[in-house]
């Protein structure tokens, strides 16, 4: 799925950081899929209706492996890499 430079540009931005701070700071800091602790964790988004102004519920704390393979995607390093690109204020296609 091809993303927006938006997409990019709210994940690297302090709106997403605060985001994801609270739903850290709110749960158990374990995937809530195959409950592992001491992996990588992320915030993934059950729904993007609300893409911006998301919902606790809207969110779901996953380890990387399990995010993954949610998004039926390889490792995860050119999306990793757009979001690095995107906080430099260099997000290209």
């Amino acid at each position: 799925m091809r993303r927006s430079p938006d997409y990019y540009a709210y994940l690297a931005s302090p709106a997403w950081g605060a985001v994801r701070a609270r739903i850290f700071a709110s749960r158990l800091r374990q995937c809530e899929r195959c409950h592992a602790f001491g992996r990588t964790l992320d915030i993934h988004h059950r729904t993007y209706a609300r893409f911006g102004c998301e919902r606790d519920e809207d969110l779901q704390i996953l380890c990387r492996q399990c995010h993954d393979a949610e998004h039926k995607r390889r490792p995860r390093s050119k999306l990793l890499g757009a979001i690095a690109a995107a906080q430099r204020g260099s997000w290209r296609r």
